[in-house]
């Protein structure tokens, strides 16, 4: 009896005695037989796969594994597509000094209207420098919130208690929409940035011209009114009057006519461009600014309470 290295050294023999064409075919065969093997064992791998999975549908079906679907729950319910709209800020403000108050609507970004659907809304006011890191604590009191009434807000009080060169040379605003939980947009992510803003000293301002009565703010010395000069500012001084405060006194109605044009005629003494109409001008311009800073300070008073009796 062969050993098996002797039955394979005969088979060798067997292979180098066979002409190449011979060889060739039987290469040919053996490679047929192997590649039948392998077919037949894949397809019977598929079959078997395929057998399981009916069986698993079979038994999901009878044992209602797989959840049926309601026509209730089947229907896509579309959110609204919403984005904030918010008025310009001042580009140039001043440390210390109340901003402008600050609309923000809500708008339906399909037709353009105010979603006005915002009950038990707030919006939330984050402050961020231009090195784009937030800054709240420069505000005084953050975070700070604000009511959403049929779409609208009005955000008010903010006075920045830093200059902006110091902070990347401008800030701005987020605003963001804080929805309750009850309601099926909560979790949405609404909010707006605002323009970029410059905060400069209120120091740079004591001396400077104002551009317009809207950087004025009742302190303000009269030689910032525009068209006013420093000799008609001293004049003026010579009389008592020294802030925007003290002209807002002055009687500005039809029965303060004649005191009205005694102090002029003491400021003007017969000369000088300051007419009765701009004097009476000038009385209403410091009128309003002193107007719109009691308002705001009362608008700051009523949000502090309304803080005070969240927290309680």
């Amino acid at each position: 009896k062969k050993t098996p290295k002797e039955q394979i050294d005969q088979k060798k023999q067997k292979q180098q005695k066979m002409d190449p064409s011979s060889q060739l075919l039987q290469h040919l065969c053996n490679s047929i037989e192997r590649f039948s093997n392998d077919t037949h064992y894949r397809l019977d791998r598929i079959e078997s796969v395929l057998v399981t999975l009916s069986q698993i549908t079979s038994s999901s079906q009878q044992n209602s594994i797989l959840p049926s679907i309601s026509s209730n729950e089947s229907e896509f319910v579309k959110r609204p597509n919403l984005h904030l709209k918010v008025s310009e800020v001042p580009k140039k403000w001043y440390t210390r000094r109340t901003i402008p108050e600050i609309e923000v609507l809500v708008i339906d970004s399909d037709t353009g209207e105010i979603f006005t659907e915002t009950k038990a809304w707030q919006f939330g006011v984050r402050l961020i420098s231009g090195h784009q890191v937030y800054v709240d604590h420069f505000l005084g009191n953050p975070p700070l919130l604000f009511e959403v009434v049929d779409g609208k807000a009005q955000l008010f009080g903010f006075k920045i208690h830093a200059v902006s060169s110091r902070n990347g040379g401008h800030f701005r605003f987020e605003i963001s929409a804080n929805i309750p939980e009850t309601n099926p947009l909560h979790g949405a992510k609404i909010q707006v940035l605002t323009n970029d803003f410059q905060i400069l000293s209120e120091r740079v301002i004591t001396d400077r011209k104002a551009e317009s009565t809207l950087d004025l703010s009742s302190s303000d010395c009269l030689s910032r009114i525009p068209g006013i000069g420093k000799k008609y500012a001293l004049k003026f001084n010579e009389q008592g009057l020294k802030t925007i405060k003290d002209l807002a006194f002055i009687d500005s109605s039809p029965a303060g006519k004649v005191q009205r044009a005694d102090l002029l005629a003491s400021i003007r003494k017969d000369r000088g461009a300051l007419t009765e109409a701009k004097f009476s001008e000038l009385l209403r311009d410091a009128q309003a600014i002193v107007q719109k800073e009691e308002e705001n300070l009362e608008q700051e008073h009523e949000h502090e309470q309304q803080e005070q009796q969240q927290e309680e």
